[in-house]
């Protein structure tokens, strides 16, 4: 099976110029110290989303946020956006909706529609965006600037996406706000920009594969080792939601940042009064390599099937 960990290392093994392997690509200066920052996500009928219960509402706001979270993990904001759209014969009127919808949404949230492409499909509907930010150079994050000692913290609610999923895959009832947070993620826009300033922000990427395997993604990037602490993860999880699920369960499109210890205590209590939410600490990032856990000040092994593109997801 295809796995999309090797298709992006090998990627940056050729002349890339490092441009791959974040959430978005930095480029060089637009003026001053100011840069554009970019990236590109894919949506599949049948492999992200299905027509069956995605309205085109709903796919537009998931497209349109996917992809801004994508720019607000850099610490970036989102500026514009290109759509490229296949449609098939059965899904025009369909199509023309979520197009529609696209546009209104974006003016939610201060991005412009600049253009794109359209074109006919067989039988599958494809949507392509890239979303484009900007930012000062100096609050650009990455995901290999994690340091050792800095706090590993989530920002967003872990799971829920998944449990959703699983209501509409299943025909299971559950709680609205689960299914809504699976049709509808909110990128964290306004959060992604403030630690974008915080120079106590180490490094940063958004939770879109699940827990597990972004921490591992960061913790490579970096160099580093990640310790989870499952005892500090249940207290922030909610009842519903499984250390399982919060670990392998993907399209939560939450932020994962690693802080300074000694700055933490200030940091979140003004992310507190900016947000009325707390940032979550769930580990510490360490000396070594790879992603270990521990629970009652001692290792354990959990097994992780973690989130795959090119796998069987729907």
């Amino acid at each position: 099976m295809i796995q999309e960990d090797k298709i992006i290392k090998a990627l940056q093994a050729t002349s890339t110029d490092g441009f791959i392997g974040d959430d978005a690509a930095v480029l060089p200066n637009v003026n001053g110290s100011n840069r554009y920052v970019i990236s590109k996500d894919l949506l599949i009928e049948d492999v992200h989303f299905r027509t069956k219960y995605f309205t085109p509402e709903d796919l537009a706001h998931k497209a349109l946020h996917v992809n801004l979270s994508d720019i607000s993990a850099m610490g970036a904001e989102p500026l514009y956006i290109l759509c490229g759209i296949s449609i098939p014969s059965n899904l025009q009127d369909y199509a023309i909706r979520f197009l529609n919808s696209l546009a209104a949404i974006c003016q939610n949230v201060d991005v412009t529609l600049i253009g794109g492409d359209t074109t006919a499909s067989k039988d599958r509907l494809f949507i392509s965006i890239t979303a484009i930010g900007t930012a000062p150079e100096s609050n650009i994050k990455y995901r290999n600037g994690a340091q050792v000692s800095d706090l590993i913290c989530v920002i967003g609610n872990l799971g829920f996406a998944h449990l959703g999923f699983l209501s509409l895959e299943q025909s299971l009832t559950t709680d609205t706000k689960y299914i809504n947070s699976f049709l509808r993620p909110g990128a964290k826009i306004k959060e992604g920009i403030w630690l974008g300033k915080q120079r106590a922000v180490n490094s940063m990427m958004d939770i879109s594969d699940g827990l597990y395997i972004d921490l591992k993604r960061l913790a490579s990037s970096s160099k580093k080792h990640a310790a989870l602490d499952i005892d500090l993860l249940q207290n922030h999880l909610n009842p519903d939601v499984s250390v399982q699920v919060a670990l392998e369960g993907g399209e939560d499109y939450g932020l994962l940042v690693t802080i300074h210890q000694d700055a933490f205590e200030e940091l979140s209590h003004r992310f507190m009064e900016s947000f009325g939410y707390d940032l979550k600490v769930v580990g510490r990032i360490t000396d070594g390599d790879g992603l270990s856990f521990k629970q009652n000040g001692k290792p354990v092994d959990i097994t992780v099937n973690h989130f795959a593109h090119f796998g069987e997801r729907l």
